[in-house]
């Protein structure tokens, strides 16, 4: 068996579905199915996405699919250090944009409760 077969084990092994995994690791739909090399870079990602898949066992079938069995939660891909993504990659970019989103968001917000806070806004209850 393969990494890719060894991948589609851990999957079912952890009831994940391949569409869910495509989404997390940030590969398009297919990535399993296709044949050749899995990089260092997908690698990386998949290790820090599912940190109980053990990596030896992932790359050389050697030893134990899960390194950790204690560990149940996934660790989120922006935990990993930043420098691991290049800033060019479609995932990434998207997860700035969304991120720059997300925070303007919480500026505007804040400053409601700023001016709510220093009396800047009075809410008036509606009789009816």
């Amino acid at each position: 068996m393969d990494i890719r077969g060894r991948i589609l084990q851990y999957l079912e092994y952890k009831k994940i579905s391949k569409y869910q995994f495509y989404k997390e690791i940030g590969v398009s739909n297919g990535f399993l199915d296709k044949n050749g090399a899995i990089g260092s870079d997908k690698c990386e990602k998949i290790s820090y996405q599912y940190p109980d898949l053990n990596l030896v066992w992932l790359i050389t079938a050697m030893g134990d699919m899960i390194s950790n069995p204690t560990v149940n939660d996934k660790m989120p891909m922006a935990a990993s250090p930043a420098s691991e993504y290049k800033t060019g990659d479609k995932y990434t970019q998207q997860l700035e944009k969304e991120n720059r989103r997300l925070i303007a968001e919480v500026e505007r917000k804040q400053e409601m409760i700023d001016s709510f806070m220093n009396g800047d806004i009075i809410i008036k209850k509606e009789t009816g």
